[in-house]
């Protein structure tokens, strides 16, 4: 059985592979994603962090455990951009649902 530690150094080795096969500056991503991480430590209505850390892992499950990655549908680039899009796909969001903005 896989655990979430063996996950997450996975994750970390393939995000290293991904930088280096795709020629992305390494130091601009990790800034990118540290400013990222700093914007939801001041979004105190909802567990942030820990939403997005869910959604990266959920998105890296469809990608391997779909076989995604297995079957070479996608390259290390876009791979990185599914990572991405998971990662800021709450970004500036106000922690509540469409129905209360509509009340």
């Amino acid at each position: 059985m896989v655990t979430f530690v063996d996950q997450s150094t996975w994750i970390r080795q393939r995000l290293s592979c991904i930088l280096c096969c795709t020629g992305l500056n390494n130091l601009s991503v990790l800034q990118h994603l540290h400013l990222l991480s700093l914007s939801f430590a001041y979004q105190s209505l909802c567990p942030c962090s820990v939403h997005v850390t869910s959604v990266v892992q959920l998105m890296h499950m469809l990608m391997t455990r779909g076989r995604i990655v297995e079957a070479d549908m996608v390259d290390e680039l876009t791979l990185f951009a599914c990572y991405m899009a998971a990662a800021v796909h709450d970004y500036g969001h106000g922690g509540v649902t469409n129905d209360f903005l509509n009340r």
